[in-house]
């Protein structure tokens, strides 16, 4: 990594940008999951819309960061006084990471617990289904069992 101030400066503005993008993918996860407990579809479909776009900004600056040397060897090249004015934005970073980490975690299970419900309901609907029409006389529509003897 060439030792320029302008290479530290793209580096900064580059995490910067990476944590306003987690801000946003952290504030959209809030919202999914308002949208994940109160079952709004459609609301969950429109966020992960967005989501999927801010995850594309944040790939990119990921790429960027890797051109630039960001995550190898030559990171402990790093002036200190540039370390010291990142560190705190990459303290944070982390820490936006896993609680988004653990809110999409959660959406998931929720979705997942919501899933086995439906399909259990779906059974029951089904095996009802099956009950009736094993009971119904051939060609009677009624519904109603013939008991006579």
């Amino acid at each position: 990594m060439p030792h320029s101030a302008n290479v530290y400066e793209s580096l900064a503005d580059l995490i910067v940008q990476k944590h306003r993008c987690l801000k946003r993918v952290h504030e959209l996860g809030q919202r999914q999951m308002g949208c994940v407990t109160s079952g709004d579809i459609e609301g969950l479909l429109e966020i992960l819309a967005v989501k999927q776009r801010v995850l594309g900004d944040l790939q990119t600056i990921d790429h960027r960061l890797k051109e630039i040397g960001a995550y190898g060897d030559e990171v402990d090249a790093i002036p200190q006084e540039w370390r010291e004015a990142i560190a705190g934005v990459l303290i944070e970073s982390r820490a936006l990471l896993e609680e988004i980490l653990r809110t999409e975690s959660e959406c998931a299970h929720i979705l997942e617990q919501r899933k086995q419900d439906i399909a259990k309901q779906l059974a029951e609907l089904h095996d009802f289904v099956r009950a009736r029409t094993a009971y119904q006389q051939p060609g009677d529509e009624s519904g109603q069992l013939d008991l006579t003897l």
